[in-house]
């Protein structure tokens, strides 16, 4: 692809239709990656990427025509025409490029992020329409999710983990992180309970890892489900959320100024009071990933107003606070098409093993997607030794499948990354962070670079890496406008999520030694209430590099001692309005990294600041 190719593609966008430019970009990708064998398999999967949205582009492209709108779209004609000089330039990089060919392997695998999350959430979108005031509607709808995924971080709107925020608006579902195999059936069922049947009170059940999320998301995002419009709002619940934090987030999806909750009855009653003005309108409210043992925090919710439903996603079945849907794991057939997406992606040169050997694993996983995921992506391009290995290692799974046999099937998956000690560590140290929130990929690459004394640029591919194997959900938003073409690295509305059962197992991988000796000390308060551990052990010595200490609104910044002088990297997560930083962190004279992140829904104040004067090798602090 040439200089005169960009040109005339230029020339195309500001006259022809933009099918045009597309097909254009299309055949060039087609035909580079003919010649150019190092991005072969990069190339391939952006072929695929660009010809699923073929139809799309057409349908739309003819829309625009009609309505003389051809601005809609002017977000993807962004994206192509960078993508096009991208794929030019890395046509022309050597075998031999070692510096160059990791830096534009990683550009062409954000141009595919970028193609895929458009793809997702504009011209899926775009498909429903079939008329000029349809289309229109459907056209906000798409502004209002994409500004959700560029925007809710800098908003800090309610919790950030599956929710993505809100921004403005009363559509508050997230985007679709993948595309949804073996759904079609529970979405047809569910969609018949709550909107044909308008079941008011569902609990969609299953154990974790079955895609629970996913198919909420899925149904949220369905054109059959638009009848709720802006009054629809998706909140993802952690296990210490409460009646203030969830109300806060009700009134911000709404567009309702947030009003000061004095207590629980208060806020339950000033929820009621905004529900009941909708004027009959239908809202439904998704509360997804909701703890057991959470059942007064969802009766508390169960208000008896017209047109008003909640759909609640959990572990548990909640059977006194209404019907249940339960969702199944895959059937054989769909599990095996999910593993095949995840372990062959298009890829000439990946080996497959015989069918015996691939129903063995598969059956293994026992239907679960973030099983099949986990462990496709962890086979990519392994061969034909490492496959009989785990195979046989499959055998040995029990017939039934617990939590706890979950983690040691996803174990097997995070045991493949012996190899690259590097990045295993730091899968690890994502236990830091509480769960279900938003990690920022800067404060990661800053972690990693201080910690495992590594390059920037090694910290970032080692993200991508464990974004990759499906280890965490990387979400680069998008770069600034004033960034630079080589510039690389991430921006702070960048940021990672991970799937709790994941969190969990990195947590127990750092968990093997006493109290003392580990190397990462994870730490959740409730209130002031201390572990017995820490308090007793005042005089003892902690051999830490890693802390983390997360508290909740009820605490009062009343730290007891400890002596972890060892400690390189100090994460505090909090949700108070008023918060002190420790008087230990003085002491910890090798302390390189301190991350400091209000999880609450208001502004805080930080004090206690001065105690950071003393640290000689203090080099990064995010607040």
């Amino acid at each position: 692809m040439s200089s005169s190719f960009l040109q005339s593609t230029g020339s195309a966008s500001a006259g022809a239709g933009f099918n045009i430019v597309f097909e254009h970009i299309l055949m060039a990708i087609v035909d580079v990656s003919k010649k150019n064998s190092i991005f072969n398999s990069t190339f391939q999967r952006l072929e695929q990427t660009l010809r699923s949205m073929a139809p799309a582009i057409r349908k739309i492209d003819s829309y625009n025509r009609d309505f003389d709108r051809p601005e809609e779209i002017d977000g993807l004609k962004a994206i192509l025409k960078k993508g096009a000089e991208l794929v030019a330039k890395s046509a022309k990089i050597k075998r031999y490029d070692v510096v160059r060919k990791p830096m534009y392997s990683r550009k062409l695998l954000k141009l595919e992020d970028n193609l895929k999350r458009y793809n997702t959430t504009v011209l899926q979108l775009h498909q429903v329409a079939d008329g000029k005031e349809i289309l229109f509607e459907v056209k906000q709808l798409s502004n209002q999710v994409r500004q959700m995924s560029m925007g809710a971080a800098a908003a800090g709107y309610g919790y950030s983990g599956g929710s993505f925020g809100a921004v403005g608006g009363g559509f508050s579902a997230p985007m679709l992180k993948v595309v949804p195999v073996g759904l079609e059936i529970p979405l047809t069922e569910l969609k018949k309970k709550v909107v044909n049947d308008g079941v008011p009170f569902l609990v969609l059940s299953a154990p974790g890892g079955c895609g629970k999320t996913t198919l909420a998301t899925a149904f949220c995002h369905d054109p059959e489900v638009q009848g709720y419009k802006d009054n629809l709002i998706f909140i993802t619940v952690s296990k210490a959320a409460n009646l203030l934090t969830i109300g806060q987030n009700i009134f911000q999806r709404l567009r309702r100024r947030v009003p000061g909750f004095q207590s629980e009855e208060d806020a339950v009653n000033k929820i009621e009071c905004l529900l009941k003005d909708m004027d009959g309108e239908p809202t439904l409210l998704v509360l997804d990933d909701v703890w057991s043992g959470s059942e007064v925090l969802l009766d508390r919710l169960k208000f008896k107003i017209t047109n008003f439903q909640i759909l609640v996603t959990s572990r548990d079945e909640f059977k006194a606070f209404g019907s249940t849907y339960k969702l199944q794991t895959l059937s054989d057939t769909d599990a095996t098409d999910l593993f095949r997406q995840s372990a062959f992606p298009q890829e000439r040169d990946s080996y497959e093993p015989d069918q015996e050997v691939m129903e063995k694993i598969v059956k293994s996983c026992k239907g679960f997607p973030l099983l099949i995921s986990v462990v496709g992506k962890s086979l990519l391009r392994k061969p034909a030794v490492e496959w009989r290995k785990r195979a046989k290692e499959c055998s040995k799974t029990a017939s039934f499948l617990e939590n706890s046999q979950v983690l040691d099937c996803l174990q097997k998956s995070v045991d493949a990354l012996d190899d690259k000690q590097s990045i295993k560590e730091c899968y690890m140290d994502l236990g830091l962070f509480p769960e279900d929130r938003r990690i920022p990929a800067t404060a990661l690459i800053d972690m990693w670079v201080e910690l495992h004394g590594l390059d920037e640029d090694f910290a970032i591919s080692n993200l991508y890496e464990l974004s990759f194997r499906n280890l965490v959900d990387l979400r680069v938003i998008r770069s600034r406008k004033d960034a630079s073409e080589d510039d690389d690295g991430f921006h702070n509305e960048d940021f990672v999520t991970q799937h709790d059962l994941l969190r969990d197992l990195a947590i127990i991988q750092s968990n093997t030694h006493s109290f003392q000796l580990r190397q990462r000390l994870f730490v959740e308060i409730t209130g002031n209430s201390f572990p017995s551990w820490w308090t007793e052990s005042t005089e003892k010595v902690f051999k830490a590099k890693l802390l983390a200490v997360t508290t909740d609104e009820n605490f009062s910044s009343s730290w007891p001692d400890i002596n972890a002088p060892e400690v390189e990297v100090l994460v505090l997560n909090f949700k108070t309005q008023n918060y002190g930083l420790p008087k230990f962190i003085a002491r910890m004279q090798n302390l390189k990294v301190l991350i400091v992140t209000n999880h609450g829904l208001s502004p805080a104040d930080l004090s206690e600041i001065y105690h950071l004067a003393s640290l000689p090798n203090l080099k990064r602090i995010r607040l």
